[in-house]
């Protein structure tokens, strides 16, 4: 693993229920079940630019099944942001939704990608910009309430 810092991105979270009560009735809660949309919103706080990469998240529920897509992240230049399309994905049970950014289900390690040079680089991702919004590797970064 390269000694150069890691890059410092603050992630952040947005879901939107797609749930219709009677299929007319649009509902702000999301239910277990139905559908709901999710995307991500990433600002670059490193002191330089972030390459891009594609990272794998995870939605799991209290019922141990689990979501799993991935996102594309462009290049962000420093202190550059970017929201990500919306993926319309259905809550799989009632309770709260754990969101993880990670390699795979499994993985509770660091995020590693290829630097501008081939290099491989750590990221971390922040809740905000402070040192204490860091999350720590096998943390969550966000949660979604879904209701029956």
């Amino acid at each position: 693993m390269s000694s150069s810092k890691p890059y410092r991105l603050i992630v952040k979270v947005l879901s939107k229920s797609k749930a219709k009560l009677f299929r007319l009735i649009p509902l702000k809660s999301i239910i277990s079940g139905e559908p709901f949309e999710v995307s991500f919103h990433f600002q670059n706080i490193s002191e330089e630019t972030f390459p891009g990469a594609d990272f794998n998240y995870d939605i799991v529920w209290p019922s141990q099944q689990y979501n799993t897509e991935t996102i594309k992240v462009p290049l962000l230049k420093k202190n550059g942001s970017y929201n990500t399309p919306s993926a319309t994905i259905n809550a799989l049970s009632d309770g709260f939704g754990l969101v993880y950014i990670r390699k795979s289900p499994m993985h509770e390690g660091f995020y590693v990608i290829k630097d501008e040079k081939g290099g491989l680089r750590n990221v971390h991702f922040y809740r905000g910009k402070r040192v204490e919004d860091y999350i720590k590797k096998g943390f969550s970064v966000s949660s979604i309430k879904a209701k029956t």
